[in-house]
């Protein structure tokens, strides 16, 4: 049984099969591997391929039966911002019609925050003033010399 306003996918109809609609995902961070091949009992067959963040794109667009371009940008924290840049020009370019684009980062540990913290890329009053300019932002979030907090 379809839901009223759904194509043969089961998703909006826009969407269904159509070959002129690119995903673009933003994705960092492979916490979630780690904490998998912690655990060996757990092994799958699959479980390379279902945590890859190269298969990301690839796996909205399965799941949304999109027939266009799909991949998976990787700008560290800038990720999802970059992933909808791309998808933006992409559209503009006219290469596709449509784009979805998202972004998903996990932090499931403290590992990445106390490895900054060591190497001093962390402001040392936890904030991060959003615009300094003359490139004053990216050593007062490291906390580095000429920092301002």
């Amino acid at each position: 049984m379809r839901r009223r306003g759904t194509g043969r996918c089961g998703r909006p109809r826009p969407l269904c099969g159509r070959g002129d609609t690119a995903a673009v995902i933003g994705a960092s961070n492979g916490e979630y591997v780690s904490l998998q091949t912690a655990r060996p009992e757990t092994f799958s067959p699959y479980m390379m391929l279902g945590t890859a963040g190269c298969n990301l794109a690839d796996r909205v667009s399965h799941a949304l039966d999109l027939r266009g371009p799909s991949y998976t940008v990787d700008t560290a924290r800038a990720s999802a911002l970059t992933a909808v840049h791309q998808a933006c020009l992409a559209i503009r370019s006219g290469r596709v019609d449509t784009a979805p684009a998202g972004g998903a980062s996990v932090l499931l540990g403290p590992w990445p925050s106390l490895g900054f913290a060591a190497a001093r890329m962390l402001s040392p009053t936890g904030r991060c003033p959003p615009a300094l300019g003359g490139g004053r932002r990216l050593r007062a979030c490291r906390g580095g010399p000429g920092s301002s907090s």
